[in-house]
């Protein structure tokens, strides 16, 4: 069954649970709005990305969950869109329970577990932040093995006959863009919720968080570099996150697969640079090798992230590489 044809969380137990497509504003109205603070972050994340690297993330004092003191490290005044943004993510991270932690020192063979129920408010953030890593992964993998299935024709792509730029990064950034950005409008959508929730957070509206999606540089190298940003965003969040409820270490098993492939300037970047440069010098044995080792890269950081979905759910949902926790349309389709 495709990604059209499911909907919502992917069952408490071993096999994926098939839920009907017609509760998918169950989706919109116990996640996507009301933790909409988490996306709000990971824009806000980004754009700070933009002008500085991921080791200057780790120094931040995020983990204080005070806005005020975050605020002074970024050198930005109180009045800045920054402010509202943290205020409400750390509100949202106040309220998570751990995963799993000791109750006392008498009762070491004890654990407290939350309930993992994916509508479970001091779940969802766990779950929606690692969606959205696992969202952002998929995209690029489903790129490459369309690619692949269609003998690696670029004009197989929807966007092929919409861009000038006909090259393998301008149309990898035009297909992935697009579906970040309506998969953005979806959770966001401004005239639906505007006065049942958007009214309340004036400063957070749907304008401003639209310039911060958006793409403002034209180059190519911008173009990879925008995808760059949105996974290290997605991912310093989930880790945060993950800190939070008690699992500091949630890819381990996969030999750090996640954040060593993602951080790694060579991987990601590097290799999309050698498949254009395969295309514009017509090198068609290096083009199917590179993409054939990209999947398998891509595919070692799903398996990573799914176990970090395992853990998050006391080990109780197991995901197919393919799968999302939440229903998110056709965004990971590509239809020519």
């Amino acid at each position: 069954m495709s990604m059209s044809n499911r909907l919502g969380v992917k069952g408490l137990g071993t096999y994926p649970t098939i839920i009907p497509q017609n509760t998918y504003i169950n989706d919109l109205n116990k996640v996507y709005i009301p933790f909409r603070p988490i996306l709000e972050a990971e824009l806000m994340i980004s754009g700070i990305l933009a002008v500085r690297n991921y080791e200057f993330l780790l120094k931040l004092p995020i983990r204080s969950l005070d806005a005020n003191i975050v605020m002074k490290e970024l050198e930005l005044g109180e009045n800045h869109l920054f402010q509202k943004i943290l205020e409400r993510f750390f509100i949202v991270l106040k309220r998570i329970i751990p995963v799993a932690s000791e109750l006392g020192p008498n009762k070491k063979n004890e654990l407290r577990y939350g309930n993992v129920n994916a509508y479970t408010e001091s779940r969802i953030p766990l779950f929606y932040s690692v969606d959205r890593l696992k969202i952002k992964v998929l995209i690029l993998r489903n790129f490459f093995l369309y690619l692949k299935e269609h003998h690696y024709q670029l004009n197989s792509f929807p966007s092929f006959i919409r861009k000038a730029d006909k090259s393998l990064y301008g149309i990898l950034f035009a297909e992935y863009y697009e579906r970040m950005l309506k998969y953005f409008q979806t959770v966001v959508w401004e005239p639906t919720y505007k006065t049942n929730y958007l009214n309340t957070y004036d400063d957070v509206n749907f304008r401003v968080l639209y310039e911060l999606h958006s793409f403002q540089q034209k180059s190519s190298l911008s173009k990879v570099n925008y995808i760059i940003r949105g996974l290290k965003s997605s991912l310093f969040i989930a880790k945060l996150i993950f800190e939070l409820c008690d699992i500091p270490q949630p890819f381990e098993t996969a030999n750090d697969a996640v954040e060593s492939l993602i951080l790694n300037r060579d991987f990601i970047p590097g290799m999309i640079n050698i498949m254009n440069s395969a295309y514009r010098i017509g090198d068609t044995l290096r083009l199917h090798e590179i993409v054939d080792l990209f999947l398998a890269y891509l595919n070692n950081i799903l398996k990573g992230i799914n176990h970090g979905i395992y853990l998050a759910s006391n080990r109780k949902i197991m995901l197919n590489l393919e799968d999302t926790i939440y229903y998110i349309g056709d965004i990971l389709e590509f239809k020519g």
